[in-house]
């Protein structure tokens, strides 16, 4: 286990130090020039063009294709290390200490989920099987896209570039997928985390703040997003130690701790088998009649380290802040030029587009999601050289939007042209919402950070000429999903006008805070000077908020209906607002921080705008991570601080004591969860699998032999059972495509059961029939080339039919009640 991940450690870390000469160069207006970011960076440079090398057949994906595509990275950086050793060579004598802060962070959160995976590793509930399957698929792949484990003959029909990247590393490593399935789980929030730090730091330090305030913000802000909970784990505590009358359980409605709590002993955590599982279920309407009727999911990235599933939306989360990050350069950067195009400005949206083609490629969501924050971006660039002019924004901005778009499109065809989706629209939420209490105790750490800090840097603006028209632009972008959501609404069966007011009220304060960021972010970019940390910290807190807003008036319509139609889009928006509302608190602690304390190297500014707040001047690109307050050197210019009113001095302590009281609060769930959910009593260990080798040894080898001697291209044949069942197992840990999987999920995948109707049936046919002859021809109809016989097989079909197997085919593999057959 030890020189496992002493393997996997030194695989990403080669590709990030191979990534940053590149980085180095294409992000000059990052703090740290891209270190924090270099690793994930690196691994979709790697990545995506072993993919594409195998889908056109020119290079097959190898372990030793991958080493040689490695090799041209390093290559390549190495050429430009040369050319730029001179400014490297300053940039890590000036600003070693965020590279070696970067490199502690990134160690620290690796080992501490490390430890927790060690003994949480079984691959065995939930979607576990499922993400499985897919690594293992991606790892096999060879010629072009990876097959679909539970189908075969088809492709996998998912967003599944975040398996095929930690498939690349395990190919590059040779650990077995099993293995590389938890280091991938411990080394998502890594990266994450590392990124993270390095994106709030470069905030911070923008503003000319010393570094270890910036590096306070930056841990704000990792710990955040990898170890805090949302507030419902304090009601676990609350009701494991029998706190609160049945009356106060029922008030709150959360499925699962209704009625008077029971005192569960001494232990610190509730002892209710998976407690933890009620923190992301907590937001949920009900009948009179006590029926469901609006179920929604709503993860965040501990309770997924936790959970176990690797699924894309955790997967993503590094690649998320990865192109945040260059969105923050972007903001900073010189505006680039559609035409005529010069070469830094291909440069620069081309690395956007290849961006934000990972970023869907790994998870679709985050593709409309993070190329809006990028247009957004582009969008506050013009108006702080240009003004508020719609005009300029429509000539400068939307442009390079749109072209770093459609890169990403094309960068995505190959992968686009065999995808399949259920998704069919957009509909009006229904009569159902959230309930404010709901809303808080999932999202009251978060508003605690960011309603202080919009408000407080909304309360210095002052009225220009042109206020009505940026108000005008900034209630728009707030308000017309509330107007998309009343047309369609009004369309409902059973919809009423009462239902639209109902609705402006629930919504109104999300949407005027929204609002007030955008007018207030509009404002600031345009002072002589402006602070350009504060004005992308307010972007991160508008989109942040939207992205909650959003799903209480519209759903994305895709295979789920009734009381689950929006369930997936409250899943996905969340878990996106969570990684950037993380971000935007741990800038939102800096703010907090200015207000009471000296954290600049000069004289601590006033963060009133009496007059113009001076920021860091726009760095040369060649030296720009070293320049300006971003080194420590001079401070930006800034007013004289205004004598503040007791009124004032309460405020900003009561921000203090609220925000650190809900984090507090916050921090209890991870640590009882994992100590509740991992089996500490057990030998540590990260093979997912050993579970398996431990209670169904001939099962576990049965796996092994075909792992290692089923050729590529072989197709196996198992029982086909119930989803989150451990029907498909064997497909699922080998990456062999079975006839077919958990039908479930294909039918969620590809829109309709069609793609395998039939295949069950003759399963079931293969497995009970006596005549050779028919289940030959069933077997040659769908190419199998192993029958698997073991429990599941002849507890489903009987064992009368396996008698047959034997007659035209040979026993490769038996052991234990345990058969594999191949045709002879």
């Amino acid at each position: 286990m030890i020189l496992d991940i002493i393997l996997w450690l030194v695989a990403i870390e080669l590709v990030g130090l191979a990534a940053f000469p590149i980085c180095f160069r294409v992000f000059p207006f990052l703090r740290d020039r891209g270190y924090s970011i270099a690793k994930p960076f690196g691994l979709l440079l790697l990545a995506y063009p072993s993919w594409l090398l195998s889908f056109v057949h020119v290079l097959p994906s190898t372990q030793w294709s991958v080493a040689l595509l490695l090799g041209a990275i390093i290559a390549a950086s190495g050429v430009l290390a040369y050319r730029n050793a001179a400014a490297m060579k300053e940039f890590f004598s000036r600003q070693g200490k965020i590279v070696i802060a970067s490199e502690i962070v990134f160690l620290a959160v690796f080992a501490g989920w490390t430890l927790y995976r060690a003994h949480a590793a079984a691959i065995t509930h939930t979607e576990q099987p499922m993400d499985f399957a897919f690594l293992n698929a991606s790892v096999r792949s060879f010629w072009g896209q990876p097959e679909d484990p539970w189908l075969s003959g088809s492709t996998i029909s998912y967003y599944y570039f975040g398996y095929w990247m930690m498939a690349t590393l395990t190919n590059l490593t040779g650990i077995l997928p099993s293995v590389a399935y938890n280091l991938s789980l411990t080394l998502v929030p890594a990266m994450a985390a590392t990124a993270a730090f390095g994106l709030v730091c470069g905030l911070v330090t923008s503003e000319g703040a010393k570094l270890r305030f910036a590096f306070m913000a930056g841990i704000t802000a990792v710990v955040i997003l990898v170890v805090a909970g949302n507030l419902e784990g304090v009601l676990e505590f609350m009701r494991a130690n029998g706190m609160g009358g049945a009356g106060f359980w029922d008030w709150l409605r959360i499925e699962g701790i209704r009625g008077a709590p029971t005192p569960q002993g001494d232990s610190w955590w509730p002892t209710e088998n998976w407690w933890w599982w009620r923190a992301t279920r907590v937001i949920a309407s009900f009948d009179a009649g006590n029926q469901l009727t609006d179920y929604t999911i709503h993860e965040f990235p501990a309770f997924s380290y936790i959970l176990g599933d690797l699924h894309p939306h955790v997967m993503s989360v590094p690649f998320v802040l990865m192109f945040v990050a260059a969105a923050w350069n972007f903001f900073r950067a010189p505006m680039p030029r559609v035409w005529p195009l010069d070469r830094g400005s291909a440069v620069s949206i081309l690395v956007l587009g290849f961006m934000l083609a990972g970023l869907g490629f790994t998870n679709m969501w985050d593709l409309p999601v993070f190329w809006a924050l990028l247009a957004g971006m582009a969008g506050l660039k013009v108006i702080s050289e240009h003004g508020a002019s719609v005009r300029a924004i429509v000539r400068d901005a939307l442009p390079v939007a749109l072209v770093a778009l459609a890169v990403a499109v094309v960068l995505l065809v190959p992968y686009l042209l065999k995808f399949s989706s259920q998704v069919s629209g957009f509909g009006a939420v229904g009569n159902d919402a959230s309930r404010p209490l709901h809303l808080f105790l999932v999202w009251g750490l978060f508003l605690a950070a960011v309603i202080p800090f919009i408000i407080g840097t909304f309360w210095n603006t002052t009225v220009r000429e042109d206020w009505a028209r940026v108000t005008v632009v900034a209630l728009a972008i707030s308000f017309v999903p509330y107007v998309i959501w009343s047309v369609l609404y009004l369309d409902k069966e059973g919809s009423h006008m009462t239902g639209i007011i109902v609705r402006l009220i629930h919504i109104l304060p999300f949407a005027m805070l929204i609002s007030i960021a955008v007018y207030t972010a509009t404002w600031v970019a345009r002072l002589p000077k402006p602070p350009a940390g504060r004005i992308f910290a307010l972007a991160l807190s508008a989109l942040g908020l939207l992205l909650i807003m959003g799903p209480e008036m519209l759903y994305v319509n895709d295979s789920f209906g009734g009381a689950l139609e929006r369930m997936n889009t409250v899943f996905k928006f969340y878990y996106q607002s969570w990684i950037i509302l993380s971000v935007a608190a741990g800038f939102a602690a800096y703010y907090w921080l200015s207000m009471v304390t000296k954290v600049y190297e000069g004289e601590a500014p006033a963060l009133e705008y009496e007059r113009p707040v001076v920021a860091v001047a726009a760095p040369n690109p060649a030296t720009a991570g070293d320049s300006g307050g971003d080194n420590g050197s001079t401070p930006p210019a800034a007013p004289v601080r205004a004598g503040r009113s007791g009124a004032k001095t309460l405020a900003t302590v009561l921000w203090g004591a609220a925000f650190a009281g809900l984090l507090a609060m916050s921090l209890y769930y991870t640590p009882a969860a994992a100590a509740s959910k991992g089996e500490w009593a057990n030998d540590a260990t990260l093979d997912g699998l050993a579970y398996i080798q431990r209670f169904e040894e001939p099962e576990y080898n049965a796996i092994e032999y075909l792992r290692k001697n089923a050729p590529r291209g072989a197709v196996i044949l198992e029982a086909v059972g119930d989803d989150y069942t451990p029907h498909g197992r064997v497909s699922a840990s080998t990456g062999i495509p079975t006839v077919l999987g958990w039908k479930g999920h294909e039918s969620q995948w590809r829109g309709s059961s069609a793609p395998y109707d039939g295949r069950e049936q003759d399963i079931e046919i293969i497995y009970r029939t006596q005549d050779t002859e028919e289940a030959r021809t069933l077997l040659s109809k769908y190419s199998v080339d192993y029958v698997y016989v073991g429990f599941r097989e002849t507890q489903m079909y009987g064992a009368e039919g396996m008698v047959k197997f034997a007659r035209f085919m040979d026993a490769v593999f038996s052991q234990g009640g345990v058969t594999v057959f191949r045709p002879r």
